[in-house]
């Protein structure tokens, strides 16, 4: 579907895209008016591989259900959603029932890679703020039928690029009355596909980045909807 692979923030409105644009032509198809041309997708290519935002909650139904080791299906973390995060916290209970054990062992969390991208912040005794590639690593080797329970499309759970769409969805052209010039307006969802393109930070904050763009784009289509009927 994309027929541009997005590198630059300028590129997120490139003519490639279709009209409206500075040149006044798509340089996909040629066309010079709307009429002619329904416009062009693009692409953002992530740096790394993400959590779909919007399956977050079925990750930690799934997580909740396994055992990290061995991937069998049994219960002993409490994992929850915490936006574009996902947390796993020791079960209280089960530490109270224990009585010899007043703590966790020093290696009860090597089940878990180490992640550099993770800071310090979330590493706490009984609590780990999961990275998305702990998350992925996690996943690997559960039972395809198993997580289909929770999910129909396993590849939906993750993200490694975004879809940009045409200009012609986001930019508004004004003609000025009193000059022969034309304005270009950019909706937040332009603003919001400039903050994915090169990102340089961790994959919790590009996560929180694409939920962000996801939600715009999710209120800009329901607006309009609704001024459509």
């Amino acid at each position: 579907m994309s027929g541009l692979a997005i590198n630059s923030v300028s590129e997120v409105t490139d003519p490639m895209l279709g009209l409206p644009n500075p040149s006044c032509q798509c340089s996909t198809c040629g066309a010079k008016d709307l009429k002619h041309c329904e416009g062009h997708f693009g692409h953002i290519k992530f740096p790394c591989t993400i959590l779909h935002p919007y399956f977050l909650s079925e990750v930690a139904k799934i997580l909740n259900e396994i055992c990290p080791g061995c991937k069998s299906i049994r219960r002993e973390l409490w994992v929850k959603v915490r936006r574009s995060a996902i947390i796993a916290e020791v079960n209280e209970k089960l530490l109270k029932q224990k009585k010899r054990l007043r703590s966790l062992p020093a290696d009860f969390w090597d089940f878990i890679p180490k992640d550099e991208q993770q800071e310090e912040s979330c590493l706490k005794p009984n609590r780990r703020v999961l990275s998305h590639a702990q998350v992925r690593y996690l996943l690997n080797d559960v039972d395809l039928k198993f997580i289909e329970k929770f999910v129909l499309r396993t590849d939906s759970l993750f993200l490694n690029c975004f879809p940009v769409t045409p200009n012609c969805h986001r930019v508004t052209e004004i003609t000025h009355a009193f000059s022969n010039g034309q304005r270009l307006i950019f909706d937040e969802r332009t603003r919001a596909y400039k903050k994915l393109v090169d990102f340089r930070g961790i994959a919790n904050e590009l996560g929180s980045r694409v939920l962000d763009c996801l939600k715009i784009s999710k209120a800009s289509c329901t607006a309009s909807i609704s001024s459509s009927v």
